[in-house]
């Protein structure tokens, strides 16, 4: 039994961290079409008011990845309460750097704090 759940959190994980990729990678691509779009305009040498629609939805594009995101994060900790639940040890997988404590986190965003006086 136990090595059925381990091998069941280790397909989640792998397909969770695939997920995340996928969505960074998408949310570059948005970023660098939203970047384009006026250098496109600029080279065509057309007015400001050519285009403006497609300008509108650039960032409702990036607002939307980033929602998938937060969603994806999200949940990232639940499976990772459902590990816990579940008795099974945490692997090592993704990124090295330990997650920052679920009493440090404020709804979708880390709390800001001062790091250095200016």
């Amino acid at each position: 039994m136990l090595k059925k759940r381990m091998e069941a959190g280790e397909l989640l994980a792998s397909a969770l961290f695939d997920l995340e990729r996928a969505i960074d990678a998408a949310y570059t691509a948005a970023a660098s079409y939203n970047s384009a779009l006026p250098a496109a305009r600029q080279i065509a040498n057309l007015s400001a008011v050519v285009g403006q629609p497609a300008f509108d939805l650039g960032p409702r594009i990036l607002a939307s990845l980033s929602e998938a995101r937060a969603h994806t994060v999200e949940s990232h900790h639940r499976l990772q309460a459902v590990r816990e639940n579940l008795g099974l040890k945490e692997r090592a997988f993704g990124d090295e750097l330990p997650k920052p404590e679920a009493s440090t986190r404020t709804g979708d965003s880390m709390p800001l704090r001062v790091v250095a006086a200016a």
